[in-house]
């Protein structure tokens, strides 16, 4: 159950599968999510505004969207004793990651080693019925086979976080009995659930 402060729109997950959904889809502004969670999950609650110092207001502004992983870099990183900001001079979030992935990971490719290159040729259209299309040819296209792609995806360290048991999501305003059913990404779909069951019912090799 997720309550907003500003609406307080109630999203009730219904979990399928034997696994519930280890969280809800980001319905949620962060804005709006108290620090500690309150015992009462149907109460909005309405935060003071305290003064804070500007580097944290900055910090705040940059985790819009990962709060979560804001508050491990805090306290992970910036309150360890051999923290040292003048580390940090000429940081480039880019660039270290690059370096991080050739240390950790000598034997990997970069980007465009996973892709081939074709000639394609495309017939367009001259607008005219009684005119035919002109071919043109579009050298050195770029493209990567889908099963590299999705292997790829899996290897990522966000994987951990797929969805792989759909869940149906249902909202509930407030003085109401009236229930929607809401959408927000694939793993809420019919179609997804659908095929998720046929799935689980399939027989393994004998």
């Amino acid at each position: 159950m997720v309550t907003t402060s500003g609406s307080c729109i109630f999203v009730c997950p219904v979990a399928f599968g034997d696994e519930p959904p280890q969280a809800a889809p980001a319905l949620v502004h962060p804005v709006d999510e108290p620090t500690a969670p309150s015992q009462n999950p149907n109460i909005c609650i309405d935060l003071p505004m305290i003064p804070t110092p500007e580097y944290l207001s900055q910090i705040c502004r940059w985790s819009y969207k990962i709060e979560t992983e804001t508050t491990r870099l805090v306290n992970e990183v910036i309150m360890q004793e051999d923290f040292n900001s003048d580390d940090l001079k000429g940081f480039n979030a880019h660039s270290e990651n690059l370096r991080f992935n050739r240390t950790n990971n000598p034997n990997s490719k970069s980007l465009l080693d996973h892709f081939q290159t074709t000639d394609v040729t495309i017939d367009v259209p001259s607008g005219d019925k009684n005119v035919p299309s002109q071919p043109f040819s579009v050298p050195g296209l770029y493209f990567r086979d889908l099963i590299s792609v999705i292997q790829s995806a899996f290897t990522e360290p966000l994987s951990a976080k797929f969805h792989f048991s759909p869940f149906k999501l249902f909202q509930t305003v407030p003085n109401s009995e009236e229930v929607h059913r809401v959408y927000s990404e694939l793993y809420n779909s019919d179609a997804f659930i659908q095929e998720h069951d046929k799935v689980q019912c399939m027989r393994g090799p004998s």
